[in-house]
């Protein structure tokens, strides 16, 4: 996702920024974050200046991605139930003028360009009844919360028996490596093709353009047999603390070991399904 260097619109440059996870806590990877946002403002202004060697400085360090974020900042837009059409349109034309097209035909987006070609559809159509269990999935209220909507997500195409599926948690970036964030989302499998599905982006694509957007380090994998498992004590550390069930999400071993310790403390309740 390196061949786009210049982005034209600089207006829209701001809120092409906008999708990462706004944690209860202000942690290392939100200040990171922040940190590659405004260098990467000031590579564009640079950029716009035409003082490409300066730029060509900043971009060495960062390594930015503008092009990867633009396909998830587009995709995330497109799965919100009230789009921003003016944003959303300057992104279809930023893309177009790198020689990628978007167009949207029955509520699915497609995007295609010499070098690739894929569709998004919104989770909230392509499976409608899962709309019970996770209500603002089209909102923007459904920011920051991947870790617990992965995990009702998981359980939720487990029943239906028609899909391998799987809980995973990686490392991702979209912007710059130096911008990386924890992220979780549901890996379903029907024989054929393997898709990510995105309850905080709302979307369902195909695996390998997922991890190819966002730069994915995969740091865990969970069965839906060992969700369910483990769903007692995933609910206590949430309950329990923000940074408890960061540890089980990134280590799920390391996270039951911390699960009985904190049990044996009696710093939170023993749970009989829990391990």
């Amino acid at each position: 996702m390196k061949n786009f260097i210049k982005i034209p619109y600089i207006k829209f440059r701001k809120s092409c920024l906008h999708n990462y996870s706004k944690w209860k806590y202000i942690t290392s990877e939100n200040k990171k974050y922040d940190k590659a946002k405004k260098e990467y403002l000031k590579y564009t202004s640079l950029v716009v200046a035409g003082k490409d060697a300066k730029a060509k400085d900043v971009n060495d360090k960062y390594n930015f991605d503008p092009l990867a974020n633009i396909l998830s900042t587009l995709i995330s837009e497109f799965t919100y139930k009230e789009i921003d059409k003016e944003g959303f349109e300057t992104l279809v034309q930023a893309l177009s003028a790198a020689g990628i097209s978007v167009e949207i035909i029955c509520d699915i987006m497609f995007i295609s360009s010499n070098d690739f070609s894929f569709c998004v559809k919104k989770l909230s159509l392509f499976e409608e009844r899962i709309m019970k269990n996770l209500n603002d999935i089209e909102f923007r209220s459904r920011n920051g919360k991947c870790h617990p909507y992965g995990v009702v997500t998981t359980l939720y195409f487990d029943k239906l028996k028609e899909y391998e599926t799987k809980l995973v948690t990686g490392r991702i970036y979209q912007l710059s490596p130096k911008a990386k964030y924890l992220h979780s989302w549901v890996e379903i499998n029907d024989g054929q093709n393997i898709f990510v599905v995105d309850p905080t982006k709302n979307s369902v694509y195909l695996k390998d353009l997922f991890y190819e957007i966002n730069h994915v380090g995969e740091v865990s994998k969970l069965t839906a047999f060992e969700v369910k498992q483990d769903y007692s004590l995933i609910k206590a550390l949430t309950d329990y603390d923000y940074y408890a069930v960061k540890v089980y999400y990134e280590n799920p071993e390391k996270g039951r070991k911390l699960f009985k310790k904190l049990v044996s403390s009696g710093e939170i309740n023993q749970i009989e399904n829990a391990k």
